[in-house]
């Protein structure tokens, strides 16, 4: 009976605002493939303030009505005719530029018109089988009909390339990387009786969620940029212009946490008009135009490291070794990272005196480039193959005796949401440790908040990367944290987990 019921309430929930969407088992969402690598996603100060794709790129927000096809018009609709746009270089004002949601949606639906539909299932048709404009399948919410075999062919024309998921979407910089590089975000989100009222509103209005409120149903929209100065990502919906801010709504980050726990992403092979810059352009070509006298490349040694932290997936660092001499007129070091997959080329690295930068990903790097930047605001350009320099380092280790003042320890923060809501699971771990783990004892995690009666976590786990876990409802901003040595030396450092996550 509980069943029963369930299923007339979601029943009754549609006819008032379609939504459709039907969510994955965390599990399977973790199995999906993520992007082999984003660069950059937790340098924060390399991210602009503000970026928004503009309106004029997507197709005025449609109103999908009763029917649970808001998948179809997150993907098929809204992204398809934002990608298909961008790559073919049209205006959404000339004909036959506006595609069908109803064509995704009829293709993907399992039985008759009541059912909803994965997100994973329409990026996969429009992968492999592509859409079709609007005029040749239009859309009726009451309609029921599957098209015709002829329009095949002509859909196979408009596919789209790879689709990704993103590793974390609760990550906010992780969310504004892809963001401010002109790349929409399918989401699938949670929404009340709250948001789907939520009617003519400005552009100044923003929506938060009440943590009190039931969350009655899935819905997939599409992200389309964000402000940091409103604290919220813009959002386009399927509910029609009166809707929202003309079919769009703006969405504070804590709440956009709290209601979405899915975001996918389709591999970038266009250029927007007003590409935004993120970070500094470094000359291609490795020229040596440093105007301090006595500074060579003989007083810069490199170094690479690789750790596995997953199946499949390694943790990679590379930094600078420079000599006394020189140390002090070094200010930054930019990394540009020349491969495909990464969405942020361009690492800026301003903190010594290795200047180490780092990523997560499934593969090292043959062709790399760090400018390294003078005080007098002169530079020496590096080409290195990131690959060879983690070799010579291994081969090197063997003869090598560490200070452990030399290695530099970096903590990875994660959190993942629970059955529980506006509730997290937090996990520490360190990296970089791997020629010293030998030499670690133990890691006190002084958690540092009085909401804990015990805010001590003690880490003897070498094996997992010395990991620290809690379940709460918030990250925190202080943690103290202590490694103890062999030697009976220590090494204290503070974390910030707010800041490492973007939020």
């Amino acid at each position: 009976m509980k069943q029963l019921f369930f299923g007339l309430v979601l029943l009754i929930s549609s006819a008032a605002f379609g939504q459709g969407l039907i969510p994955l088992p965390e599990d399977q969402y973790e199995k999906l493939p993520a992007p082999p690598m984003l660069a950059g996603a937790s340098e924060r100060s390399s991210l602009p303030v503000t970026s928004v794709i503009p309106e004029f790129y997507f197709p005025t927000p449609g109103n999908q009505g009763s029917q649970p096809s808001c998948t179809a018009w997150a993907t098929g609709y809204a992204l398809m005719s934002f990608y298909q746009a961008r790559v073919n270089g049209w205006s959404l004002t000339e004909a036959n530029t506006t595609f069908s949601p109803s064509y995704v949606y009829q293709n993907i639906r399992q039985g008759d018109c009541t059912n909803g539909t994965y997100i994973t299932s329409a990026l996969d048709f429009m992968k492999t089988s592509g859409n079709v404009p609007l005029s040749y399948f239009g859309y009726d919410p009451e309609s029921c009909v599957k098209p015709s075999a002829d329009l095949k062919s002509y859909a196979s024309t408009y596919t789209i390339k790879n689709w990704f998921r993103v590793e974390d979407i609760n990550n906010m910089t992780e969310v504004k990387t892809y963001l401010s590089q002109g790349i929409p975000i399918v989401i699938a989100a949670y929404t009340d009786k709250a948001f789907q009222n939520y009617k003519n509103k400005t552009d100044n209005d923003v929506f938060t969620w009440n943590s009190g409120n039931y969350k009655g149903g899935y819905h997939a929209m599409l992200a389309v940029g964000y402000d940091d100065l409103k604290g919220a990502v813009k959002v386009m919906n399927s509910w029609g212009s009166a809707w929202g801010t003309g079919g769009f709504v703006w969405i504070d980050y804590a709440s956009f946490r709290t209601m979405v726990n899915e975001g996918y992403v389709v591999e970038k092979n266009y250029s927007m008009e007003d590409e935004p810059v993120v970070d500094p352009v470094i000359d291609p070509d490795p020229v040596d135009d440093n105007s301090i006298s006595d500074v060579s490349e003989d007083n810069f040694g490199m170094y690479g490291y690789s750790e596995e932290v997953r199946e499949g997936r390694n943790y990679y660092s590379f930094g600078f070794v420079i000599s006394d001499e020189v140390l002090p007129l070094v200010t930054e070091v930019v990394y540009f990272y020349n491969h495909s997959s990464f969405k942020n080329k361009y690492v800026t690295v301003s903190e010594g005196p290795y200047f180490q930068t780092s990523y997560e990903g499934y593969g090292c790097i043959e062709d790399m480039e760090a400018e390294v930047y003078f005080e007098d605001g002169s530079s020496l350009t590096f080409a290195f193959d990131g690959c060879d320099i983690i070799v010579q380092t291994l081969e090197l280790e063997d003869d090598y005796e560490y200070d452990l003042s030399e290695v530099e320890i970096e903590p990875v923060v994660t959190a993942y949401s629970t059955d529980k809501a506006d509730n997290y699971k937090f996990r520490v771990e360190l990296r970089g440790i791997d020629q010293i783990s030998d030499r670690i004892t133990k890691v006190v995690y002084d958690r540092n908040h009085d909401s804990f009666k015990q805010p001590y976590l003690t880490s003897t786990d070498a094996a997992n990367d010395f990991r620290a876990e809690y379940t709460g409802w918030g990250c925190l901003q202080n943690v103290i944290v202590t490694i103890y040595f062999d030697d009976g030396s220590e090494q204290t450092f503070e974390l910030d987990m707010c800041a490492y996550l973007g939020w």
